[in-house]
């Protein structure tokens, strides 16, 4: 009968890493237009994502923006970024798809006093915890060098958030995203060429939480001590 050595264990690797910053901090005004960024990036990264058989050759790659030696650039495919980006260039490009944040507000649920919160000395922390919800909106605009890429940019643009706003809002922990609505085609003039583009609005809330509590004892009375001269 064979017999077979009990196999000897090495160091336990980490099943569960690092939770993401989603989790402590929500998705912050700033982290929303990366999320809507990417995911418009990553829908047209792949011709087979894309719906409208005439957006398909419309691609998305970090190079679109390819700078030239005369300091120029040329684009390649669709660009799809911030429209507060740094590179002027690429805000101005056209076919494009430009993310930009609206206003944020927010407002007051209620206010919890924690009369016993956790410390690794004594348990008995005591502190005022807060929370708000928070309010935002971001417009997507979908441009092009005709009315009719610029409204099927956009169309493609709606209807993705659309199918797949219940996914977006339980992904990133939002307490609710919407898609309100798409505008009609606009005309532009930019560098004396005419453009065209049209707006995709989007409107998402979460609540936000935190505590704050005493780390030292507060002061009651402050004396001096005059020195005469």
């Amino acid at each position: 009968m064979a017999t077979y050595n009990e196999p000897t264990w090495g160091t336990p690797q980490e099943a569960v890493g690092d939770c993401s910053s989603l989790v402590t901090s929500g998705p912050t005004p700033f982290i929303m237009t990366g999320i809507l960024t990417r995911l418009l990036q990553y829908h047209f990264y792949d011709p087979r994502n894309v719906v409208n058989p005439q957006l398909r050759s419309l691609t998305w790659s970090n190079d679109c923006m390819e700078k030239q030696e005369d300091g120029s650039y040329k684009q390649r495919g669709l660009y799809i970024g911030s429209a507060s980006s740094e590179d002027n260039n690429s805000v101005q490009a056209s076919p494009s798809i430009l993310v930009k944040r609206g206003a944020i507000q927010n407002q007051i649920v209620t206010n919890l006093v924690v009369p016993n919160g956790l410390n690794s000395r004594d348990n008995s922390v005591k502190g005022q915890k807060d929370q708000v919800t928070i309010h935002g909106k971001h417009s997507i605009i979908c441009k092009g060098s005709t009315g009719a890429e610029a409204s099927s940019i956009g169309e493609e643009a709606y209807f993705r958030f659309l199918n797949y706003k219940t996914v977006i809002r339980n992904d990133f922990r939002l307490g609710s995203f919407f898609v309100d609505g798409i505008s009609d085609v606009q005309e532009m003039t930019q560098d004396s060429s005419k453009q065209f583009y049209v707006v995709v609005q989007l409107s998402w809330a979460y609540v936000y939480r935190w505590m704050l509590r005493i780390e030292a004892p507060q002061i009651k009375r402050t004396h001096f001590l005059y020195d005469d001269m």
